[in-house]
């Protein structure tokens, strides 16, 4: 036989499904009595407790060589990123690796290339067709003994 219990909030007999952890008759007795209890709890304080604000101490930082190494490799690729945004990104043309020259001359595809090696450009500025040397033109005259 099933040993019958009084409910916690309303005070009726009701027969428990779980002994030991049923305290309540249902569900709405069980969520009314916490709901009266937190309400009570409020209205029984005469002044509200405002939380504690716990001040921190400043944590100093110290600089590792790794970091001071981030720190250095970072800056150093933006500016270079920097560089490159303002110059464009169109490479300027090389005609030789002695003589560098700039968007002023433009190759000529349909002319044959001297026996020099000479390679024919034309002068925007001046308007006229030039003949650069290539450095690394061998002669094969020069090799005959």
């Amino acid at each position: 036989m099933k040993k019958e219990e009084n409910c916690k909030h309303c005070g009726e007999q009701y027969i428990p499904k779980r002994y030991g952890a049923q305290k309540f008759c249902s569900n709405s007795c069980r969520s009314r009595y916490w709901y009266l209890k937190q309400n009570f709890a409020v209205t029984k304080l005469e002044k509200p407790v405002l939380p504690t604000v716990v001040e921190k101490k400043a944590k100093v930082e110290e600089m590792s060589v790794a970091g001071f190494g981030n720190a250095f490799f970072g800056s150093l690729a933006a500016n270079a990123t920097t560089e490159l945004v303002k110059k464009g990104f169109a490479p300027r043309k090389v005609i030789s690796e002695e003589n560098k020259i700039d968007q002023r001359y433009i190759p000529v595809l349909n002319l044959p290339i001297r026996p020099d090696g000479s390679k024919p450009f034309f002068d925007i500025l001046k308007k006229h067709l030039i003949y650069v040397p290539d450095p690394n033109y061998h002669n094969p005259s020069d090799y005959i003994i």
